[in-house]
């Protein structure tokens, strides 16, 4: 599997949190071969710290692989959880989220 960054942000914590929160989102690879075929599937990473006087207070991370067979797709989904600042956390939930609203795309015009 290949795991290659895609961005970082620096989120900045309310007045009520000691520390600021750094997310890093990667774009995963990885190849199935068979005999007649060489499929690319792609998943993503979100990566958490906390981080308090430069020092790391919590670290935390999810990892969805063979989520799309499209990296257009899968670089359009890590755009919106981005925008989104979505946290290892809710990964689970963006899935979820973004795949029925692929059903229901599918399905309205079908």
């Amino acid at each position: 599997m290949k795991r290659e960054f895609y961005k970082e942000l620096s989120v900045k914590m309310g007045k009520s949190c000691p520390y600021n929160m750094k997310l890093t989102y990667y774009l995963l690879t990885d190849s199935v071969r068979e005999e007649y075929c060489d499929l690319k599937v792609y998943g993503v990473e979100i990566a958490k710290r906390c981080i308090k006087d430069e020092k790391v207070l919590e670290k935390e991370k999810k990892i969805i692989k063979n989520l799309f067979f499209n990296r257009e797709e899968a670089e359009s989904f890590l755009d919106k959880i981005i925008k989104e600042k979505t946290t290892p956390l809710e990964l689970k939930s963006a899935v979820s989220t973004h795949i029925g609203e692929k059903i229901k795309l599918i399905t309205c015009e079908g």
